[in-house]
């Protein structure tokens, strides 16, 4: 079986782009953010491209929640990374919306458009 998340780091432009195949559970969402974490290439503060492209349903409630909690956990971890989940329909603008609203520490914002989202992540490099 295919996994349902894939990631490539780019160190060039610091963010981690992570492909979504297929909705995952949320064990094999923090498995794959773990990795990423545990990566050599990986460097703290790197953005996360959460891309939701080819996924046309949103997330659960649980799922957005458990999300966030991760996050917030791992948050000296991630270096205080930006997180841009990139979607394609309106359910889960509305969920990345409530991830947006949840997180207390995190910047997460979500977008529609891959160019917007990449350079979101990219902005924080600039200053």
């Amino acid at each position: 079986m295919d996994a349902p998340l894939v990631y490539k780091i780019n160190q060039a432009e610091r963010h981690v782009h992570v492909k979504y195949d297929a909705q995952p559970t949320f064990d094999q969402w923090e498995f794959t953010m773990q990795e990423i974490l545990h990566d050599p290439q990986y460097e703290a503060g790197f953005g996360f491209l959460l891309d939701r492209s080819h996924i046309w349903s949103p997330a659960s409630t649980n799922h957005i929640h458990r999300l966030i909690d991760f996050i917030e956990n791992h948050v000296a971890q991630s270096g205080g990374a930006r997180w841009a989940p990139l979607v394609v329909d309106f359910g889960s603008l509305g969920m990345a919306r409530m991830a947006e609203l949840l997180s207390l520490s995190a910047e997460i914002r979500a977008f529609l458009n891959f160019d917007e989202a990449k350079a979101w992540l990219a902005a924080v490099h600039r200053n």
